[in-house]
């Protein structure tokens, strides 16, 4: 969904336009060894298809909520929600990512060997199928003390760490900043952490503003994307290199819904602002023709053809 593109013109082959309305993504003074993906539900799939297309681009992947490389194609809609490891074969998973790196679908699977990978599953979370994501990446139990549900954590905003809560965004107050502690893994572990529980504490001192997405459309067919996406540069990051993010929201949770409440409520900005990360929001649309995507996810199913694996 338009994600190569993006990347390159981050990384220097865009160029500046006006300062005013929506504007072009522009060319942005970032380490192009810095860049990470995060995401959040369909965007915690996205972040992982991402870095395994683009490995030998990206430092790591920063995933919440989310379902392993190629859990939702060809499946049916109802083994996307269970805890049930027999429905997804892992060894299969493998083998077909190893084949399409061989084929050049993706990048070659060995600059993963070096990435970092953060990811976060609610004990609580009966909506994504945790089971399934433990066993592909091989990762560790969460947090002992986070009792949460299949929302993003804060450590300072948000509903009921234990429920689900759609009046507050999809986030949930954990005392648990998320957003940080996955930042501060995949960037080494010397990042600086906002107050804990402080709203307001830090001031949002860059620039953010909203970017034109249909630029990137292919053959100028949306694809499911949204016309207008965010950007956040630091207020450091206009007069020197800068690390750079792409952070894909969840099902339910693009402009459509919610606005720029996204990265407004979850403690991206923060973090941002504090650790000099350059942040790119691409927006998708909710969509009821062809692709059909009422909720306006991230492509995790192949709704818009078998090359989403390939972004």
């Amino acid at each position: 969904m338009c994600g190569y593109i993006f990347l390159l013109v981050v990384l220097g082959f865009g160029s500046a336009t006006g300062k005013t309305g929506i504007r072009k993504l522009e060319k942005l003074n970032v380490d192009p060894r810095s860049v990470t993906v995060t995401g959040f539900s369909s965007g915690g799939a996205q972040a992982m298809q991402f870095h395994l297309a683009h490995s030998s681009r990206i430092l790591g992947a920063g995933i919440f909520s989310g379902v392993p490389y190629l859990y939702g194609f060809g499946r049916k809609r109802e083994d996307f929600f269970v805890n049930d490891i027999e429905r997804f074969n892992t060894t299969e998973a493998i083998h077909a990512t190893e084949t399409y790196s061989i084929v050049g679908a993706i990048d070659p699977v060995e600059y993963l060997k070096n990435s970092k990978v953060y990811v976060y599953h609610g004990n609580r979370d009966s909506t994504e199928a945790v089971l399934p994501l433990k066993t592909f990446t091989n990762i560790l139990d969460p947090p002992c003390c986070v009792t949460s549900t299949f929302w993003r954590p804060t450590d300072n905003y948000g509903g009921p760490c234990g429920r689900l809560n759609l009046a507050n965004y999809m986030v949930n107050n954990c005392k648990y900043n998320g957003v940080y502690e996955m930042y501060n893994h995949l960037y080494g572990g010397n990042l600086t952490q906002p107050l804990m529980g402080s709203v307001g504490t830090v001031p949002i001192k860059g620039e953010f503003y909203y970017f034109d997405q249909s630029e990137f459309y292919v053959w100028g067919t949306p694809h499911s994307m949204d016309k207008v996406g965010f950007v956040y540069v630091p207020s450091e990051c206009a007069k020197k290199s800068c690390r750079l993010s792409f952070v894909f929201h969840g099902c339910l949770q693009n402009r459509q819904y919610f606005g720029d409440k996204f990265p407004r409520t979850t403690g991206y900005l923060e973090v941002a602002e504090l650790n000099n990360i350059i942040q790119v929001y691409p927006q998708t649309a909710r969509s009821t023709g062809t692709p059909r995507n009422p909720s306006g996810c991230w492509d995790w199913m192949g709704f818009t053809g078998e090359e989403y694996r390939e972004l």
